[in-house]
């Protein structure tokens, strides 16, 4: 098959690497590559997936894999084994001998001979540079059931619409079933019957590298595994870690023996990762050697200097797993001109086996078989449990699938129902019959309309949401519900409607719009710039206001937001503003209309150079607080490693924005 033919049908029935971070598979045909890989190495304890899979289908896999390499134009095709993959072996010995440029490379059964880097040392010899891609090697790897999946829509004319999974631990009767894209989880642990915990945690994925979960989350076309464990359990402990804590921890314990180092698998093929230097540097707020924290973005956040390694239980992985996302979201990349230094000769001896981190990681009685059933399993009436599915837009790298179906359509399973997005995407299709009940890419509750009307809003379909609400009532009820002198004003609120707002005068004119909300009443600065339809509550000299710009104004809102809060204009504002108690005053529309704005010349190549910094490094801060919002939604404090670097770049780009006004200012008074 020509090798661009290939990458359409890959494309468009939605192949992608079915585990990890799933990248796209059509982007990994390469005319480069001189060797395919297959990697059927399980990397973790307990997974049982994929040597299953070759097993019961070794005919239809190697066949597809010989026809890969024949399309890049491969001269080898490896497949790597772990040894004690026996039956798996004997299943492949069946067929292998028609296809004379294929072989197997049989692995040490070692943590983490999955990840692709080691992988291809083991297989190839060949050492992937720090941040760099196979190809660059020569070299693509397929897991098995991706190449299954290529077989599926190149023979079987069938897209990624179900996913095998093994749901393993705290479990009835372990097993491994295919079952439909999108269920919940609670409906796919359902097929292994009772779960044998009280209070069960949900990991997904191996239990080096997987996440935890709820009964809610649903299955994507990563999702390898399902392991059920008690709350109690240390390896789920370990996951909740609060890495401010981690960080203080590790300022205290840190010996610097360097075993995690030493055992870290990439350091040993010559990246340039070494951990005990970064729990020493990161401990102390040392940053006078940065390429100590810009090399944990060659982490592959294995985990074994943290679950295996560190004598002292510290965490070193979530620790620069931290930075990297700080590093990231500020946009630092990884150096690309870095070069491995020669394989550490004690490489071989420094292997974990994985039967020790099993019992290490207290799993090994989980380590049990995990039957892989036929692919209608879950079809069968006596078995089925899936009613219902949530299908995600985004499943893989690359840019979110588009929606082509819409409320209320009625899809087939196999079915189009998203088209690949713009740059590297795939399709995605219906998992499994039905009506479509909606589609967004997030759910929003508002309860007014552009018209300022109230809109009646089930809240029951809203279960987060109504939560969150009840468990606030008493800091949210309206006054005219309890009957106190105090609290929120909504005039026409009721039992149904009191969580509604109290004052819509602003939302005709600010809901939609590009808007500063202007805290009104307050002790310092606060001009919020706002794109999100955020709503300003008019509230007199306790509330907000908003500030959007006239047609045909000359002038951007971060300028506005920078030029407002610059200490100069902020003193003229208090001394116009009213005084109030406590060192408050006001920066309500009586003070801001009267306020004298700095007329910008525009000709003035000085002034214009000066006024575009102001506009480029405020909206910088405004990315920045972004980071920061989503760092808080997620770890419920800004008191984390990678927020602490972020304030203190803002600060410093927030003290550069000030002296250039007042270097604007100057320049106006000459």
């Amino acid at each position: 098959m020509e090798i661009n033919t290939l990458k359409q049908i890959l494309q468009e029935n939605g192949v992608v690497g079915a585990g990890g971070a799933g990248f796209p598979t059509y982007a990994k045909l390469d005319a480069r590559a001189e060797i395919i890989l297959m990697n059927c190495a399980e990397c973790e304890p307990l997974l049982k997936l994929h040597r299953q899979l070759l097993e019961q289908h070794a005919e239809e896999i190697l066949r597809t894999f010989d026809e890969i390499a024949q399309t890049v134009g491969a001269a080898e095709a490896v497949i790597g084994l772990k040894k004690e993959y026996k039956a798996t072996l004997k299943a492949i010995e069946k067929y292998i001998d028609a296809y004379p440029n294929m072989r197997v490379q049989l692995l040490d059964s070692a943590y983490p001979m999955g990840d692709e880097v080691v992988l291809i040392y083991e297989a190839t010899g060949r050492v992937i540079r720090p941040g760099g891609l196979p190809i660059e090697e020569g070299v693509a790897v397929f897991n098995v059931e991706t190449v299954y999946n290529v077989y599926r829509a190149t023979e079987l004319k069938t897209p990624v619409l179900d996913k095998l999974v093994s749901i393993v631990g705290e479990v009835e009767h372990p097993v491994t079933v295919r079952v439909p894209i999108g269920a919940a989880v609670k409906d796919v642990v359902a097929y292994a019957g009772e779960i044998t915990t009280k209070e069960p945690a949900f990991l997904m994925g191996g239990p080096m590298m997987g996440n935890l979960g709820d009964e809610n989350t649903v299955i994507t076309r990563t999702t390898n595994a399902i392991i059920v464990l008690s709350k109690a359990h240390s390896l789920v402990q370990r996951k909740n870690r609060n890495t401010a804590i981690d960080l203080k921890r590790a300022a205290s314990s840190c010996c610097q023996c360097e075993t995690c180092t030493n055992l870290c698998p990439r350091h040993a093929l010559g990246h340039p990762i070494e951990p005990h230097k970064f729990m020493r540097s990161a401990a102390n707020q040392d940053f006078r050697d940065t390429n100590v924290f810009l090399n944990t973005l060659f982490c592959s956040s294995c985990g074994l200097c943290e679950n295996f390694s560190c004598p002292q239980g510290l965490a070193p992985r979530s620790l620069m797993a931290e930075y990297k996302a700080g590093l990231r979201k500020a946009g630092v990349k990884a150096p690309a001109d870095v070069k491995p230094e020669p394989v550490k000769e004690s490489r071989s001896y420094r292997k974990v086996p994985e039967e020790r981190l099993a019992a290490r990681l207290g799993v090994s009685r989980y380590d049990v078989a995990a039957p892989l059933q036929a692919d209608d399993y879950w079809k069968k009436p006596e078995n089925c449990q899936i009613h219902k599915v949530k299908i995600l837009l985004s499943q893989h790298i690359g840019a979110p699938a588009q929606a082509v179906v819409k409320k209320g359509d009625r899809v087939l399973a196999g079915q189009m129902i998203a088209v690949p997005g713009n740059g590297l995407s795939v399709g995605i299709h219906a998992s499994m019959d039905g009506v479509v009940q909606d589609v967004t890419d997030k759910y929003i509750i508002f309860p007014y309309d552009k018209n300022g009307e109230l809109i009646d809003i089930n809240l029951s379909q809203y279960s987060g949401i109504k939560e969150y609400l009840l468990d606030n009532y008493d800091l949210i009820v309206p006054k005219q519900i309890s009957g106190k002198s105090t609290g929120r004003d909504v005039p026409n609120a009721n039992e149904n409607n009191w969580y509604q707002f109290g004052r819509v005068q602003a939302i005709n004119e600010f809901n939609n719009e590009e808007k500063l909300i202007v805290g009104v009443m307050s002790k310092e600065p606060m001009f919020m710039y706002d794109n999100e339809n955020l709503v300003i509550q008019s509230g007199g000299t306790a509330g907000y206001c908003g500030i959007k710009m006239k047609e045909n104004n000359k002038y951007d809102l971060f300028f506005l937001q920078a030029y407002l809060s610059h200490p100069i204009i902020s003193d003229v504002m208090e001394k116009m503003g009213s005084d109030f108690e406590g060192g408050f005053y006001s920066r309500g529309t009586q003070v801001l209309e009267k306020l004298p704005i700095i007329n910008v010349d525009f000709e003035n190549e000085k002034e214009k150079a000066l006024y575009d910094k102001i506009v480029e490094k405020t909206k910088k801060i405004y990315e920045l607080n972004i980071v920061l919002k989503s760092s808080l939604l997620r770890d419920r404090t800004l008191n984390t490693v990678d927020s602490k670097a972020i304030i203190n770049l803002k600060n410093h780009i927030i003290k550069g924005i000030m002296d250039y006004i007042t270097e604007l200012i100057k320049m106006k008074e000459e």
